[in-house]
């Protein structure tokens, strides 16, 4: 997962370091990292910021769009966005109705 929200990572540079972001989604909330300091090769950036990034927000398995922990929820061991988790519920009521039929 860590992989995949390195291609959503914006990166500021600035006088101390380059920091990077990283928006919801879904409420917009947006994470900002710790500013990264000295030569590092792209690969240690994306990897120690994907790292950081993953403490406070989660990739959807269903849709694969990056999320924070408010917007983020386990649906029987599935990790959701909070729509995707909502669509997956309503689907599977309209299965149990049918299933009573």
């Amino acid at each position: 997962m860590q992989d995949l929200l390195v291609d959503y990572l914006v990166e500021h540079p600035q006088k101390e370091g380059s920091c990077f972001s990283l928006t919801c989604a879904i409420c917009r909330k947006v994470w900002r990292s710790t500013p990264v300091i000295g030569k590092h090769t792209e690969l240690e950036i994306g990897s120690a910021i994907a790292e950081e990034a993953m403490r406070d927000n989660r990739m959807c398995t269903f849709c694969g769009r990056p999320v924070c922990l408010n917007c983020f929820e386990d649906v029987e061991g599935i990790f959701l966005c909070v729509l995707c988790g909502q669509k997956l519920r309503g689907d599977r009521r309209k299965f149990c109705v049918i299933d009573k039929l």
